[in-house]
């Protein structure tokens, strides 16, 4: 993430954030107020008290490390020996009262289809999964498209 560096203040409650370092593509992401609770305190590595759905997106994808059981790792990317591409996706948290909708919902990231993923350093007993859905294939763009 950006490490907390505003860029520009925005007016409409959404947080949009550029790159993480290092990684081999681009992974721009935004978020909405709920989401950007919820991420601050998954990477602060407590439980996120959210009470109602958050949305966020990527819409230019992003790399994941291959075999990584997060999609936030502490390992120094340089590092990284195979990476895996998730295509451009919408995610979507959910208040702890309503996580029994991911029961039965993938974790396997690679084959362009929803999935459940766990974000950040959080321990065990404070993991709050979120949905990744997938609105084109990895190596696709979303491009924008003129009127006529």
């Amino acid at each position: 993430m950006s490490h907390g560096r505003v860029l520009r203040q925005g007016t409409n409650g959404w947080t949009c954030m550029p790159d993480m370092p290092g990684r081999p593509q681009h992974d721009p992401m935004c978020v909405d107020e709920t989401t950007m609770k919820w991420l601050s305190a998954t990477l602060a590595g407590k439980k996120p008290d959210i009470d109602r759905v958050g949305l966020s997106f990527m819409l230019a994808g992003e790399a994941k490390e291959q075999g990584g059981q997060r999609l936030i790792s502490d390992k120094d990317p340089s590092q990284v020996k195979k990476w895996v591409y998730v295509g451009p996706h919408i995610m979507v948290v959910l208040p702890d009262s309503d996580k029994d909708a991911f029961q039965g919902v993938s974790r396997h990231f690679s084959n362009d289809q929803h999935f459940i993923a766990v974000y950040g350093p959080a321990p065990a007993d404070v993991e709050t999964p979120w949905w990744i859905i997938p609105i084109a294939k990895a190596g696709d763009r979303i491009e924008e498209v003129p009127t006529k």
